[in-house]
């Protein structure tokens, strides 16, 4: 039992000592894990130092000057970028620029996907310089050409001007060691000396949505242009299509007003930013509440609907709604848009707007209402007649009799029925005639025979009775 109590022992021990290696194993992957995961979405860009060069990234705007190890910036994945390089003071040549081996052409745009090492070669320290006197100004020597055995060409510079000397020289071959352009007395068979402006760098950095002009000329094309020494530029940004913002301009990274004058002493960068993709046109929801009584119009178009109505605008449409008093209603209607009182003016829609009218109302006639009052002329009767209430609507009718029709009211309207909206007291009179061709049309001259007939049997009746009686007399007396 002891052998066994001690052999349980032992593999519980052996147990734990695994289990304590798998959890210390577990954590060190996860701590290597977390920072690959947190940093998945980033990558690195190195400017690798170069001797005599001056590295430009773009976006962020960065320089690196006279810089003595490599410069390594941390961006998102999926930056764009536009990197430059150019020789120092005291260097020359054009740098070669590569990008993770790969030729780059500087001031392109590149897509960093992934760590990239940005490289420059061909630039090399320039000859030593010697100062030279023209004109009361100092000029230094940057080149020598020793290509003719009896040849010298010798290229003067200063920050102003370029000076190109040519001259022969002498059986001795005696250096330039004086300080003026003449040879003199030195021996020289003859100089040849031209003079012009030194010219100097622009660069316009591109911006998206944004073209350069310069000196009223476009360019947005990003190539640098070169100007003489102690010439101005005037720079603007203009926003393209489909962009919006207010371009914020520098000058080789100061703050520059757009349009300023600027003389030119040296290479110039200018930069840009505040531009960005315009947001489509908001698409806003203008609802015209129904209220009773109300006729809506917007822009002089009518909209009278017993519901609510909605219609459609683009953000930053300019409309002007009015609300008609409809007839049967009183009043001055009170126009609010969106709980603000509307003036009436010109409104620009910029979120989805609701215009509700109030202080409009029926027509009413009072406890009692309006009394519509009928009469009727000879051969026919009327309908309709009553007290009705204020702008409620009563039927009247004019009924002519057998033989008459109906020839018109008393207010001119010639329909027999009619409907009105009672706002007031009424009273009309209905007039009618005899029907063309009828019975009763002829009615008068047949009475007036009947009469003259009756007349005169009654005038024989009484002739007769007279004589009758005057017969009688006679016969008792004779």
């Amino acid at each position: 039992m002891k052998t066994m109590a001690k052999r349980g022992i032992g593999i519980a021990f052996i147990l734990a000592v695994v289990a304590t290696v798998v959890a210390i194993a577990s954590v060190a992957i996860v701590a290597d894990a977390g920072p690959n995961d947190n940093n998945q979405n980033r990558v690195s860009v190195t400017l690798t130092y170069t001797e005599g060069i001056t590295w430009y990234v773009s976006n962020p705007y960065v320089t690196f000057p006279n810089q003595t190890d490599d410069q390594i910036l941390d961006l998102p994945r999926g930056s764009v970028i536009s990197v430059r390089a150019s020789a120092n003071a005291g260097y020359e040549g054009t740098p070669v620029l590569l990008a993770n081996n790969s030729p780059y052409v500087a001031g392109t745009d590149y897509t960093v996907r992934v760590d990239t090492v940005f490289t420059a070669s061909d630039v090399h320290r320039s000859p030593p310089k010697t100062e030279y006197i023209i004109n009361g100004e100092v000029y230094t020597t940057v080149q020598r050409d020793p290509t003719y055995n009896h040849y010298l060409q010798v290229l003067y510079v200063n920050d102003r001007a370029d000076v190109i000397v040519y001259g022969w020289r002498n059986s001795a071959g005696a250096p330039l060691t004086d300080n003026t352009v003449s040879p003199g007395d030195q021996g020289w068979e003859k100089v040849y000396a031209d003079f012009e402006y030194k010219k100097y760098r622009v660069t316009f950095y591109n911006t998206q949505g944004m073209k350069w002009v310069c000196n009223g000329v476009d360019q947005s094309g990003g190539s640098d242009i070169y100007i003489d020494y102690g010439k101005t530029v005037s720079v603007t940004g203009v926003v393209q299509q489909g962009y919006e913002g207010t371009p914020v301009l520098k000058l080789n990274n100061a703050a520059y007003t757009p349009g300023t004058v600027h003389t030119v002493v040296g290479d110039v960068n200018f930069t840009a930013t505040g531009v960005k993709a315009a947001l489509s046109a908001k698409t806003c929801y203008v609802t015209l509440k129904y209220t009773a009584g109300v006729t809506w119009e917007i822009d002089g178009i009518v909209y009278n609907y017993t519901a609510d109505y909605t219609r459609t605008f683009s953000s930053g449409t300019a409309i002007t709604v009015r609300a008609r008093v409809n007839e049967g209603y009183e009043g001055t209607p009170v126009i609010q848009v969106n709980y603000d009182i509307y003036d009436g003016g010109r409104y620009t829609v910029t979120n989805d707007t609701t215009f509700t009218a109030m202080g409009v109302k029926k027509v009413t006639g009072g406890e009692t209402g309006y009394a519509i009052v009928l009469h009727s002329g000879d051969g026919g009767k009327v309908e309709g007649a009553g007290t009705y209430p204020g702008s409620s609507t009563a039927v009247i009718r004019a009924v002519p009799d057998k033989g008459f029709v109906f020839v018109e009211w008393s207010d001119g309207v010639k329909d027999p029925e009619r409907t009105i909206v009672v706002g007031s007291r009424i009273e009309l009179t209905a007039t009618f005639a005899a029907a063309p061709d009828s019975d009763h049309a002829a009615a008068p001259d047949s009475d007036h025979a009947a009469d003259s007939v009756a007349l005169a049997a009654m005038a024989l009746g009484c002739i007769a009775a007279i004589g009758g009686l005057i017969w009688f007399i006679r016969v008792r007396i004779f």
